[in-house]
């Protein structure tokens, strides 16, 4: 029998699992995985060697917008606008569960407030490897929830050649900028924030792997986790079947669900399917959860199919497609998220020149 490997769980914005492998270029990624970030037009800007605020010479270093202009003037008045201009503190004051880091460990900010430019510093100190790369500072004005309150989403993508990215959610409260939600990203990962605040994550952990995650941050700022799932296909297969089994075609893939935000340390995920790809390959999914449309056929499920045999023996209990989509309904239903939320578009991020000093080593 096949060896077990222990699963662990890539959250939020995946594990060190992602670090390992390519895509397949047999079976590409269709367009609704892609990054939601557009192309933009960037300036090279300076950013902080550490933390600590020290400088290098100035014969090594760029200085740009030095005038340090009004930014994000389409954002009204107040705290978000006084933020994204360096006249604002942001406070940490985040839940014991929100969208988990894979690198950076943002609960090391909890309880302490920070300008956008001290922010960025800190960031860029625990992330910059290249001083070729760029900083970037994005943000797009959301309304969690659909209750017409607005919501700041803040991107920043920090100078590493990994794509390292930290993505924020700020709410107003009585006159004070809170931390609600953040997570990262980085070159093998996205995450895509809705005008609604529902969350989508996605990661690749090699060209037989795919990771997922739902949440959202609600109309007060709440965090609600929904789900994560992995999508083992192709050689994947092979760290949860047998060796034994002859894999009834390519185009079949196991997926394992939780329906809680805790690390996997078993072999197998709490909820367990498989199911055969819809033909032809590359039609977009409707699922959520995986790249590609699947075929619901209820017969795969039940005794005398060779995977679900193998599956019973192991004590795994099998779940069908339809089973799953169902638990996802009831999981959103009880959380409270809306078909409307959900499916809201995707935000446009529009990028600010930082209307601080950076310096790039």
């Amino acid at each position: 029998m096949h060896s077990k490997n222990t699963i662990t769980l890539l959250t939020a914005i995946m594990t060190a699992a992602l670090l390992t492998g390519c895509n397949s270029q047999d079976h590409p990624i269709p367009e609704t995985t892609e990054t939601v970030v557009e192309s933009m037009n960037q300036s090279e800007v300076e950013t902080e060697t550490s933390a600590a605020e020290t400088s290098a010479p100035e014969s090594e270093c760029t200085v740009e917008n030095t005038e340090f202009k009004e930014v994000a003037e389409d954002i009204p008045a107040g705290l978000y606008h006084e933020f994204l201009n360096n006249r604002a503190e942001v406070t940490f004051d985040l839940p014991d569960v929100y969208g988990t880091d894979s690198f950076f460990d943002s609960k090391t900010l909890q309880g302490n407030s920070y300008t956008l430019e001290k922010l960025t510093q800190i960031l860029i100190a625990n992330y910059q490897d290249s001083g070729n790369m760029e900083l970037r500072i994005q943000y797009a004005s959301i309304d969690c929830g659909k209750d017409g309150v607005p919501e700041l989403a803040l991107r920043i993508d920090t100078p590493t050649v990994d794509d390292w990215s930290q993505f924020f959610v700020l709410k107003e409260y009585d006159g004070q900028l809170k931390a609600v939600y953040t997570c990262n990203t980085w070159a093998r990962s996205y995450l895509e924030v809705n005008v609604y605040g529902y969350i989508s994550h996605y990661g690749s952990g090699g060209a037989a792997t795919s990771y997922y995650q739902k949440d959202f941050v609600d109309a007060d700022g709440k965090y609600h986790f929904l789900y994560k799932n992995v999508v083992d296909g192709w050689s994947g297969l092979e760290e949860h079947l047998d060796d034994s089994i002859t894999q009834p075609t390519d185009n079949f893939v196991y997926l394992g669900f939780s329906f809680t935000n805790e690390e996997i340390t078993t072999h197998y995920y709490p909820v367990n399917t498989y199911a055969f790809y819809e033909e032809p390959y590359n039609q977009v999914s409707p699922s959520y959860y995986c790249y590609q449309a699947l075929q619901y056929d209820d017969s795969i499920y039940q005794p005398g199919f060779c995977i679900k045999d193998f599956l019973d023996s192991e004590g795994v209990k099998v779940y069908s497609l339809s089973d799953v989509d169902q638990m996802i309904a009831e999981t959103e239903n009880k959380e409270g998220l809306t078909k409307e939320v959900r499916d809201g578009e995707r935000v446009k991020w529009q990028q600010i020149v930082p209307p601080f000093r950076t310096i790039l080593p």
